[in-house]
């Protein structure tokens, strides 16, 4: 299973109005993304997660943001010796700071 249709699998309950359910979705998606290799994620992929899970660390409820934080951490560190662009790396910066 590729990652994009592990997301779009995950997309009911990635955004349910259901803060639960929600948060469910985030933490299964943040858990397979610990259990992968140091260099499993492509660039373009990494940019996708770090801009998602930035997204929700932005916009969804405090409740949700321990798992969005652990997923963020997880892509930022599955790109092996690949450096995180500038531009993703900003992004998770300033979204961690809360700015």
């Amino acid at each position: 299973m590729t990652l994009l249709a592990l997301v779009e699998s995950l997309g009911g309950a990635l955004n349910s109005p259901d803060v639960s359910r929600r948060k469910s979705g985030l933490e299964f998606l943040s858990r397979v993304l610990e259990r992968l290799p140091a260099a499993a994620l492509s660039a373009r992929e990494r940019h996708f997660l770090v801009s998602f899970f930035a997204e929700r660390l932005r916009g969804d409820r405090a409740a949700l943001h321990s798992a969005a934080v652990r997923g963020l951490h997880a892509a930022v560190c599955r790109g092996g010796e690949q450096a995180l662009p500038q531009e993703d790396l900003q992004s998770a910066t300033w979204t961690l700071m809360g700015t």
